[in-house]
Parts: structure tokens; C-alpha cells; sequence
């Protein structure tokens, strides 16, 4: 099995489960290449945080990236945004902020761009798709 499968959390306490890990087939390429395929459930912005969102990727070599479609429905209406993240599998940092090879690679440091549909028309004459939110995770392997 694959060290990325399993249930990942992060430090706002989403939660990402990799369910699969296929190994591509590209004759171009001699680097080893795989698609990912999940779940995520996030704890940012939602009532319900119970609700699991469709999760797909890649990872090569130490490197993933994976995208996570949101649509939901509440009592303001329909709610759609994507969000991608992109990062590096690592050792725990230590205390002093180094890392040693040979630690378990056990978490996922992540930069993520969000973009969410506009709410109305107004919106998107004023900001046009500029509205678009950035920031960074890490993730923790839970098993």
C-alpha cells in the first residue's frame, strides 16, 4: 500500500481520506507517477461538517497535488467552490524546527488556492473572478 492511503487531518481539522493510490502509465516518463482518489471533509465555513466532498489528485515521488469539489445547499441557497492544494510529504518537524531522513513521513505541508462562486451578479461585475482566497495546511497521517 501506498504511505499517502489513509486518513489524513489537518490543523484546522479537516479531514482527507485517500482511498486509492493507481499507478500511471506514461511512456514519456521515468519518474513513477500516481493518481489519488478520495474524500475530504472540511471544517472551515460549514455548519454540517459531516458532509464528505469528492477528492482527486496526483503524487510523484514526495510531491501531491489533489482538488476537492464543494457543492452544498442550505437555507441561503446552493454553494459551489473548488479548492487545490499543493505540497510536499515530510518527516515531523522537530522541536528545532529541523527535519531528519530518518523520520517516519508522516505529514503533508500544503499551500491552497479556494475560489468559490460568486454570490450575485454585483459580484462579478465588480471583483470579475478575482475573488479567490489562498493559504497553507499541514496534514497529519492518522493511521
Amino acid at each position: 500500500m501506498n504511505a499517502f492511503v489513509g486518513s489524513w487531518v489537518n490543523d484546522l481539522g479537516s479531514e482527507m481520506m485517500i482511498a486509492r493510490a493507481d499507478p500511471l502509465s506514461l511512456p514519456s516518463s521515468t519518474l513513477s507517477h500516481l493518481r489519488i482518489e478520495g474524500t475530504y471533509r472540511t471544517c472551515v465555513g460549514v455548519e454540517n461538517n459531516g458532509e464528505f466532498f469528492p477528492m482527486t489528485g496526483f503524487v510523484t515521488g514526495d510531491l501531491i497535488t489533489f482538488c476537492v469539489s464543494y457543492n452544498r445547499i442550505d437555507d441561503d441557497g446552493e454553494h459551489r467552490s473548488v479548492c487545490s492544494w499543493a505540497g510536499q510529504y515530510l518527516p515531523d518537524q522537530r522541536v528545532d524546527g529541523t527535519f531528519d531522513q530518518g523520520d517516519p513521513l508522516t505529514s503533508i505541508r500544503t499551500l491552497w488556492h479556494l475560489v468559490p462562486t460568486l454570490s450575485s451578479p454585483n459580484h462579478a461585475a465588480e471583483y470579475g473572478w478575482l475573488l479567490a482566497h489562498c493559504g497553507g495546511n499541514v496534514f497529519i497521517k492518522q493511521n
